[in-house]
């Protein structure tokens, strides 16, 4: 008997292959797939990205024959049956426990409020951590509910640390946002005597200036490099890259002195920077120019600085400096520097 004829073989292999068809019934027996636009895909995988194989077919979409062993294979791979337990737990979730703890959650939410609004009292009022238990007992009194936790110095700690990073991030967004911003710094010394730098940055919000604290610094070394260091250090505290300070940077305020802080920065930023002296730190400039024509200055305060590092390096010896001055009924007056008149207050030292 013949076979089939060489047009009979070609008409077999030009005839093309019956692609397979999404069948609707398969969703009675594998709930979570859909077909769509003649795309079968896997709802629950879709739904939970960071936990879905990505790579799996019916995460992408099935475009061609749709065949059931697919889906049984889908059904009991890893990633699929986590992303199935997701969604029950999930669902689970609006149930009447999960409404009574949520509401439980609210009502602590609304309990804690006041706690929060307190701790940020005592460090606006820059009191005592300690005064915050105080502080709540008299809320209590009047009638404010408060839970029993958190009622301490380290309750209050962490209240004001959290209430410090929700505002660092608040700044650190809206000056990734603003086009440009001014920088200033002024440089104080705490009670250990360690010199330190307050930061602020200033730039234009909704229309309006608006002016920012950034940090406090401890400078490694009080000249122009050690402070620039210590400026750049906060700006990176608020998530500033270099490239975003060499950006937005615009302008800044300094003490104005010859190779100073305002020199460094525009060698660092190499652009055009708008610089403002202090007021303060410009007069203390010209009058310490006005005293090198004299050396009586320089006599006195050799004489008078290493009596004054003396008591003012130990606390001991200040507090008996203070004991003295009441016994004689005379006010303590501190030397800080006979160079360091930055403003009018500085008549009461010596």
């Amino acid at each position: 008997m013949a076979g089939p004829s060489k047009k009979a073989k070609s008409d077999i292999a030009l005839t093309p292959k019956r692609k397979i068809t999404f069948i609707e019934t398969w969703k009675t027996q594998f709930p979570w797939v859909r077909c769509v636009d003649d795309i079968m895909f896997c709802e629950v995988c879709r739904e939970y990205p960071s936990i879905a194989d990505h790579n799996s077919k019916l995460y992408e979409g099935v475009t061609g024959s749709k065949r059931i062993e697919t889906l049984q294979s889908h059904e009991s791979s890893k990633y699929h049956l986590l992303c199935i337990k997701r969604k029950e737990v999930t669902e689970k979730g609006t149930g009447p426990m999960f409404v009574a703890l949520k509401k439980q959650a609210e009502n602590m939410d609304d309990q804690l409020k006041p706690m929060f609004n307190t701790a940020f009292y005592v460090a606006k009022q820059k009191l005592p951590f300690r005064s915050f238990e105080g502080l709540i007992e008299l809320q209590k009194k009047n009638g404010i509910k408060m839970p029993t936790q958190y009622r301490n110095d380290k309750g209050c700690k962490a209240f004001v640390q959290a209430i410090a990073e929700v505002e660092k991030d608040r700044v650190s967004e809206e000056l990734k946002t603003s086009r440009f911003f001014a920088l200033m710094g002024d440089g104080s010394t705490d009670i250990s005597v360690t010199e330190q730098e307050n930061v602020y940055v200033r730039y234009v919000k909704d229309g309006l200036p608006t002016t920012e604290f950034i940090d406090i610094m401890a400078v490694k070394s009080a000249d122009a490099n050690g402070v620039l260091a210590a400026l750049l250090e906060a700006l990176h505290h608020v998530d500033l890259t270099d490239g975003d300070i060499k950006k937005k940077i615009i302008a800044c305020t300094f003490d104005g002195a010859k190779g100073g802080v305002i020199v460094k920065l525009r060698e660092w930023l190499r652009h055009v920077l708008i610089s403002i002296w202090c007021a303060p730190h410009k007069l203390e400039l010209s009058l310490l120019g006005a005293t090198k024509a004299t050396d009586l200055i320089d006599i006195v305060e050799k004489g008078v600085d290493p009596i004054y590092r003396f008591y003012y390096g130990s606390g001991k010896r200040r507090r008996e400096v203070n004991a003295i001055s009441a016994v004689i009924d005379e006010d303590p007056v501190y030397f800080s520097a006979l160079g360091g008149w930055r403003q009018d207050s500085g008549h009461t030292r010596l």
